[in-house]
């Protein structure tokens, strides 16, 4: 289901928003957006990405946050939970206002536990067209370094390859004219 477009109807919780701390945007600090959303006639809850908001100046300077309230239709794409940073210790959902939590990582058991509720094991990325949500710059899949990885070892793989048969062949011949 990675990557597909999706339309669901439901409702924002209301209850509380995670933001993810430690996101760069052209340079400038921020946080991501997360709230939790259910999905119209079930008891199934999703986190959904709603866009990159920039920090203060301060740590306790926090971004206006605000979730719409009624009915509403969320269109985005589906796409695994930020992938965990190094953490120093154990993750926790650390409140900084009212219904505002920081963390460190996308944890989604520490999501369950602090909304005593099961998550879908994914998050809807918020699509730019929507009008609920915040600055929205999605990476293309494919498009980052997993791609540059796989050239550098292509490369490298051929220059070990290249080294063998050059030891080998140099190798036998030095043995032959003794």
């Amino acid at each position: 289901m990675l990557w597909r477009q999706c339309v669901v109807s439901g409702h924002y919780t209301g209850g509380e928003v995670f933001l993810l701390d430690n996101q760069v945007l052209k340079g400038v600090p921020g946080y991501f957006v997360f709230t939790p959303f259910v999905i119209d006639g079930t008891d199934t809850w999703i986190m959904v990405n709603r866009g990159w908001v920039p920090a203060g100046n301060y740590r306790d300077e926090l971004p206006e946050v605000l979730t719409p309230e009624g009915s509403v239709v969320v269109n985005g794409a589906i796409h695994p939970f930020p992938a965990a940073t190094m953490l120093l210790g154990g993750e926790t959902a650390e409140q900084v206002g009212p219904g505002i939590s920081r963390m460190q990582t996308m944890d989604p058991g520490v999501l369950e536990d602090t909304l005593n509720h099961k998550l879908l094991p994914y998050v809807i990325l918020l699509a730019a067209s929507s009008p609920t949500g915040y600055v929205r710059e999605w990476p293309v899949p494919g498009s980052g370094m997993e791609r540059h990885m796989g050239y550098a070892f292509q490369w490298f793989a051929l220059a070990a390859v290249l080294m063998i048969i050059f030891l080998s062949v140099n190798l036998r011949t030095g043995q032959s004219n003794e």
